[in-house]
């Protein structure tokens, strides 16, 4: 349709471009492959509308953004509360590291990569993966690295709580199926029960898992043995094999096919209750959680402990009298030695929780698991207000670097740094006082001094503070 007869607009109109099939595939693999939608825009000289209906006409799904994490509640570890559901934990790139003026900066800004995991203590498990982060341990070596660069502010959302253990990881996976994968630091990727079906109706009729097994003579559980794979892939004493159709492979455990050929259900975790990784025979394999496939390979001792735990009424001696061979008794308790072990396990295992009447029996326990022996009418020692400049000396007294807050190199520092830079504060101290190595100790001096040159610096400084949750060093 052209422009009406009498219109004064003369601007010549963009072609609307059109993609072939070949170009379609392209830009969706660019896409999943984390290539910003700017750099897409300009690889295939496309408009932003042309990308958005390129990408549904294909059922991609779209990346979380932050528009979409604050529609969950923040996680506050400070917290005791025990909740059980599905946590994230994603890293928010620092403002201050940021050209917005850049399309591709800009976007990966708007679109943060975030972990997803589930827990029937997320409060627990949380602080464990950011210890383990903190500590450069983490098993996840992406979110380790990026969280290494200390370019980004690290956020926890709480995406469901509420939720039964046995739903737990079905939840989860809904997650990592709500968004293009990309987005996540997870690495595994949930699948869709109705791919994997042809493949799973494949892999029963192969030899590999048919006839590839013997039948243990020392292995059992309750009563019937093992069924063991001749070969073992993995290291973690698993059997694997490979699945080819149409083109296509997939890799799955011998005990996971079991499982769905006996009970028809494919299932994202499948315990041994034999706690033999090599078996496969569906009568000592269970669904459940990650908590249950841990306690399994302790054996039969939390079956044990919970027992024994009811049988004494929980007291604190009796079990540690009973676990004595097993455990040291190397806390004091109501002026008697116990073993810590006892308030791990009870607290592991939920038998506070799931108990509560053999507590209310039991009225030393009732309300106190610490088993620090608490002393009577205890004095009060009423400790003085140390002043910023006494906290300071302290800090500076534990990396033997005293001369920082001397008090004329405090008042020096004081009465030139508006006038002048820390580089040349530094060249005029630096013959005097000869601890002074670099600039950047004048810069540390005047941030605990309390001496910004303007509210960005008193910015960042504050959040520095807030994160090592301490006044630092000097």
């Amino acid at each position: 349709m052209g422009r009406p007869k009498n219109s004064t607009d003369k601007k010549k109109r963009k072609v609307r471009r059109i993609l072939n099939s070949a170009e379609e595939r392209g830009i969706v693999e660019d896409f999943n492959d984390g290539l910003s939608k700017p750099e897409i825009m300009v690889k295939y000289n496309i408009s932003k509308n042309c990308l958005r209906d390129t990408l549904r006409k294909r059922n991609v799904k779209p990346k979380i953004t932050l528009e979409i994490i604050k529609n969950f509640e923040s996680l506050n570890l400070s917290n005791k509360e025990k909740i059980s559901g599905i946590y994230g934990i994603y890293l928010v790139k620092k403002v201050d590291n940021i050209n917005f003026q850049n399309p591709k900066e800009a976007s990966e800004y708007q679109c943060p990569k975030i972990y997803v995991g589930s827990s029937v203590d997320i409060i627990s498990r949380v602080s464990s993966h950011l210890n383990d982060l903190n500590k450069n341990k983490h098993y996840n070596k992406t979110l380790q690295q990026d969280f290494n660069t200390n370019l980004f502010n690290t956020e926890l959302i709480l995406l469901e709580k509420d939720v039964a253990e046995e739903k737990l990881l079905d939840i989860e996976a809904d997650y990592l199926n709500t968004w293009n994968f990309n987005s996540y630091y997870n690495t595994w990727k949930p699948c869709n029960t109705e791919d994997v079906i042809p493949f799973l109706k494949k892999a029963i009729s192969l030899e590999t898992y048919a006839k590839n097994y013997s039948i243990s003579k020392t292995n059992f559980y309750q009563g019937t043995p093992c069924k063991e794979s001749n070969k073992v892939h993995c290291k973690s004493g698993y059997s694997q094999i490979q699945v080819k159709l149409n083109g296509e492979i997939k890799y799955f455990t011998k005990h996971r096919i079991a499982y769905w050929e006996h009970y028809g259900v494919y299932v994202p975790l499948v315990r041994h209750l034999c706690d033999n990784p090599a078996c496969y025979n569906p009568e000592h394999l269970m669904d459940g959680s990650h908590r249950q496939n841990i306690l399994d390979r302790r054996g039969d001792f939390p079956e044990l402990f919970e027992k024994k735990w009811l049988e004494f009424g929980a007291d604190v001696e009796l079990l540690s009298e009973f676990f004595k061979d097993k455990w040291q008794q190397n806390q004091e308790y109501r002026g008697t030695k116990v073993s810590y072990s006892v308030f791990y396990w009870e607290k592991k295992l939920g038998l506070r929780e799931k108990y509560p009447e053999v507590l209310d029996k039991n009225k030393d326990r009732r309300f106190s698991i610490s088993c620090r022996t608490k002393k009577k009418n205890p004095k009060v020692k009423v400790k003085k207000p140390k002043s910023f400049y006494d906290t300071i000396m302290e800090n500076a007294e534990k990396v033997e670097c005293r001369w920082t807050i001397s008090n004329n190199f405090a008042t020096f520092v004081n009465a030139t740094y508006l006038s002048f830079s820390d580089q040349e504060i530094f060249d005029m101290l630096k013959d005097r006082y000869k601890s002074l190595t670099h600039p950047m100790q004048i810069y540390n001096t005047r941030c605990y001094l309390g001496l910004h040159r303007n509210p960005s610096e008193e910015e960042t400084f504050n959040r520095f503070l807030m994160a090592t949750g301490s006044m630092g060093v000097v």
